[in-house]
């Protein structure tokens, strides 16, 4: 007899992760507020502005910035700084941004500089590498508002955030996960809207570290690819049993990242089954 318990997503972050998403929710200059939204709770983060930074000052004469990314053919450069934070440079315009980007892998940001929002004028979208470790690997994705006018203290450009408490939040809505045993066959079936994945939970089933828990995990697997037009979103789906905090990895949760007016949404949802995930680029 099929027995099936309906759950929500289990949300509880990672032990191994929580000093990466402090960081993540660090990353922001130290005046961050929580952006308003009118229409829906919590789908955004604005950064605040930092003065601007021009990309060679330093105490360090013999300091020279490295330029970490650029857009071809529209002026926007990316620099570090001497200490930690980068300079952004869109034609005669240059802020700082408290923003972490060096990490032992040494994967640089990418940019790319899009009307994503479609209100006719371009915004720049940088997907950051926070880090890795074992069944680790988080990105950040930022947006900047490029054309806003009549910014207080000289400030030229806002940064918005798209935080974890908010694509966490969103799959928490979006997902749903049971357990169930058929002819004693233990599998998880994940629910996104009108589509049911099944998955065999057979091979991961482990006598010295209990039963499989009742709940999907993430949080440890992050990842943006900046496409034309799109911003793709990807997220490890683990699942843990007993005690263990550590997750093994059944398949990822894709989707697409809308952006506007400064708010964050994931769309077009679907949950793809994967042998193993990698966690290197």
């Amino acid at each position: 007899m099929l027995k099936q318990a309906k759950v929500r997503i289990r949300m509880t972050g990672l032990l191994i992760i929580a000093g990466l998403l402090l960081l993540a929710s660090c990353s922001a200059t130290k005046n961050e507020q929580p952006v308003k939204d009118s229409g829906s709770a919590d789908s955004g983060y604005v950064a605040s502005e930092a003065p601007p930074t021009a990309a060679t000052v330093s105490n360090e004469p013999d300091f020279k910035p490295e330029q970490l990314a650029f857009i071809q053919g529209k002026d926007i450069y990316l620099y570090s700084q001497e200490s930690e934070g980068v300079t952004l440079q869109v034609g005669d315009k240059e802020q700082s941004f408290d923003w972490i980007y060096a990490t032992p892998r040494d994967i640089p940001p990418h940019m790319k500089a899009l009307d994503y929002d479609g209100d006719g004028g371009d915004e720049l979208a940088v997907d950051l590498y926070m880090g890795s470790g074992t069944g680790v690997s988080v990105e950040q994705l930022h947006v900047i508002e490029l054309n806003d006018t009549g910014l207080e203290n000289g400030h030229f450009f806002k940064d918005y955030v798209y935080i974890p408490d908010v694509y966490l939040g969103q799959l928490h809505d979006a997902v749903a996960f049971s357990l169930s045993n058929d002819d004693d066959a233990l599998s998880g079936q994940i629910t996104i809207g009108d589509h049911l994945y099944t998955v065999n939970l057979e091979p991961y089933k482990a006598s010295d570290l209990g039963p499989i828990n009742e709940g999907l995990v993430f949080g440890s697997i992050v990842r943006f690819t900046l496409e034309d037009k799109v911003i793709k979103a990807e997220f490890g789906a683990g699942i843990t049993a007993g005690s263990a905090v550590s997750p093994q990895y059944i398949g990822v949760i894709q989707g697409e990242v809308l952006y506007s007016d400064g708010q964050f949404q994931l769309t077009n949802i679907q949950f793809a089954e994967t042998e193993s995930i990698q966690i290197e680029h």
